[in-house]
């Protein structure tokens, strides 16, 4: 699915199984997207490896089609294998 992010168009990968909203720190960076501190850090599981610490987040607007909404990402160190 296509998503606008601020004024870039990004391709993304949407997981309706999954409980938090997330965004990628590779991608914070590459769109130079601003982060907030998290304001009460946590850490994710990851199946095969060490969990990660949630400890930024980003206020993303999410347009697409019709549909236009505001939410809070949490940035997380994401990747494959």
């Amino acid at each position: 699915m296509f998503v606008k992010i601020e004024d870039k168009n990004c391709k993304v990968l949407v997981d309706s199984e999954s409980g938090i909203n997330a965004i990628s720190f590779k991608v914070t960076e590459k769109l130079g997207l601003e982060v907030v501190p998290y304001p009460h850090p946590y850490k994710v599981s990851r199946i095969n490896s060490t969990a990660l610490e949630v400890n930024q987040r980003y206020f993303i607007l999410v347009n697409f089609n019709l549909y236009k909404n505001k939410i809070w990402s949490d940035v997380v160190t994401m990747g494959v294998g």
